[in-house]
């Protein structure tokens, strides 16, 4: 399990589908958004960005910019409660988490 939690990164979300991530972010506070975007990496940043509507992007980027400068450890509490979250959803059937070589069939 402790190796579980390890491998089981923020860089999860680039193996969630677009509509998951989407319900995913839908129950996250938008401050928590914003925590959760200090100190990554801009693709990570985009692809959180690219899934929440124009109107909540601009309240998200205002938070974030509100907020300054953190401590680390407030970054990574909220990045085990984004974990813990999708494990959640995983575990509800709610979300789907994609294998490397996974694909959709219509």
């Amino acid at each position: 399990e402790d190796l579980e939690k390890r491998l089981f990164t923020t860089d999860v979300i680039f193996r969630i589908p677009g509509k998951d991530l989407q319900k995913l972010l839908h129950g996250i506070k938008d401050r928590e958004i914003a925590v959760l975007l200090k100190g990554k990496k801009t693709e990570f940043k985009d692809r959180i960005m690219e899934h929440v509507s124009a109107r909540r992007g601009e309240l998200i980027k205002e938070e974030f910019k509100g907020i300054g400068r953190i401590l680390k450890s407030e970054v990574e509490e909220i990045d085990m409660e984004f974990l813990n979250t999708i494990r959640q959803l995983v575990n509800k059937k709610e979300i789907t988490i994609l294998e490397e070589n996974d694909e959709f069939i219509e």
